[in-house]
């Protein structure tokens, strides 16, 4: 059942007296992000990508709009990263919520879609920036920063994202590789699983990484997800 924005309303005002500054840069402190995204492989690359980052934080993860109106009052984030197109509670209603309960977030948009969403629309209900997942991943964590300092975060939308030109070529062998290398198994992990040599997963491996354009497996992993490669 989707929230009311009575009801967060109300618990907003409940904590207001541990509200923190709503200043949203915060000198050295480390920034609080929150992940929100239905896919749940999305959410754990985004994850360990930004655990990587020095002065950044997840605090919470979410996979629905109301859950994250939830986390969002409980956890109080700098910066909402979220996926714009979910089942139920999409992105764009879980910003006019936040908004209309004053929630002091920087919201980061991202997806995969090309809805026609425009910049403007987004900025008018409260949205600091726009990235298309086609983005390479080391964007995110720029937009994270400048998010958390106030600053509009948009790439191009659609057609201007440099996404994979065509579907990279994958032989069967490397497909199933992939497969348990986006499960998080280890090379060794991975040979034994398939029965071949862990040398020779390693050699998939970097074929992977290349016809991926990835630089981790981590990447490859969001690559793969967002252009269809696992079945």
């Amino acid at each position: 059942m989707a929230l009311r924005v009575s009801s967060l309303a109300d618990r907003v005002d409940l904590r207001e007296r541990d509200r923190r500054q709503p200043t949203i840069h915060r000198g050295t402190r480390a920034i609080r992000v929150m992940i929100v995204d239905d896919h749940l492989m999305t959410v754990e690359a985004l994850q360990a990508y930004l655990a990587c980052e020095p002065g950044i934080e997840v605090v919470a993860t979410a996979s629905d709009g109301s859950t994250a109106l939830e986390q969002l009052v409980e956890r109080r984030p700098d910066v909402l990263v979220l996926d714009l197109n979910m089942p139920g509670m999409d992105g764009m209603e879980v910003i006019r919520r936040a908004r209309t309960c004053a929630l002091d977030v920087a919201i980061l948009v991202m997806t995969g879609y090309r809805n026609g969403t425009s910049q403007d629309a987004l900025m008018r209900l409260g949205a600091c920036g726009y990235l298309d997942k086609t983005r390479p991943l080391g964007e995110l964590v720029a937009a994270v920063r400048g998010a958390a300092r106030g600053e509009p975060q948009f790439s191009p939308l659609g057609s201007d994202s440099p996404a994979l030109s065509s579907t990279p070529e994958l032989t069967p062998r490397q497909h199933d590789v992939l497969t348990l290398m986006t499960r998080g198994l280890t090379n060794r992990q991975i040979a034994s699983a398939l029965s071949i040599a862990a040398p020779t997963v390693s050699i998939h491996v970097g074929s992977i990484l290349q016809k991926l354009g990835a630089s981790s497996r981590t990447e490859a992993s969001y690559i793969a997800k967002q252009a269809g490669l696992l079945y």
